[in-house]
């Protein structure tokens, strides 16, 4: 399992929404200074999110973006706001491993089919999910609106549209540090051959040793994006690299 650190950027900088929410906004210092400091602690994986482009549909802080890949060898997924081909374009021409889709796999599946025939092995089906009842539910728009699609459902049509990398995210759990869903996790992998990444609520290193035995029909998590609780010292980076690549 990859521990795979994260920068969510809102005006040139470093942030962490709490539960997705844009009225709950932590901050913390510029992108790339947060990444030097990564990446001068062994960091060789990095999830970006702009979180601006998210809300407008459209890439914002590319220039941000842009100081921070090639830098140390590091594989670099970006998401938010990645719509279109040029907008996807933009950023696998920059250098970037993946680019990372959300809202596209639920409301532009054409879109998305033809990005992976286009890109094959460079997508990332982004599915942030809240709970709606007994149900599952994939959020879209920078989580600001609820879709009708339930969460193994969207992942099954992911698989049929040819891409096996999934990104899901819990946010009632996320930047709460109140433990990731290994459950869901544990369901997703029985039922689909993907190679998941698991993100939202880890805390600690012991959440981290949880998802790491999330195993099920011979699979595991390919990796787990953590976020604040790196940035606000609940785990130290190098521990976790050390233990988890």
């Amino acid at each position: 399992m990859k521990v795979i650190p994260a920068i969510d950027i809102i005006n040139g900088r470093c942030v962490r929404l709490v539960q997705g929410d844009y009225e709950s906004v932590i901050n913390y210092q510029e992108v790339e200074a947060t990444a030097t400091e990564f990446f001068d602690k062994g960091v060789t994986s990095l999830h970006i999110v702009d979180l601006d482009a998210a809300k407008l549909g459209c890439p914002v802080n590319v220039a941000s973006i842009q100081g921070v890949v090639g830098r140390g060898g590091a594989e670099i997924q970006v998401g938010g706001g990645v719509r279109s081909l040029d907008s996807a374009k933009i950023y696998l021409d920059m250098g970037v491993s993946r680019v990372v889709v959300g809202t596209s796999v639920v409301h532009d599946r054409e879109f998305f089919a033809l990005l992976n025939k286009e890109y094959p092995g460079r997508v990332v089906a982004s599915l942030d999910y809240r709970r709606v009842g007994r149900k599952l539910m994939v959020a879209t728009h920078g989580w600001q609106k609820s879709s009708e699609v339930e969460l193994f459902a969207a992942i099954a049509a992911v698989v049929e549209l040819g891409c096996r990398n999934v990104l899901a995210t819990d946010i009632s759990k996320d930047g709460t540090f109140r433990g990731p869903d290994t459950v869901t996790y544990g369901q997703i992998l029985e039922r689909f051959d993907v190679d998941l990444i698991a993100s939202g609520g880890v805390g600690s290193i012991s959440d981290l040793e949880e998802l790491s035995m999330v195993e099920a029909s011979n699979r595991q998590l390919y990796g787990a994006v953590v976020g604040r609780a790196i940035h606000d010292g609940r785990i130290d980076v190098q521990e976790a690299l050390a233990r988890w690549r």
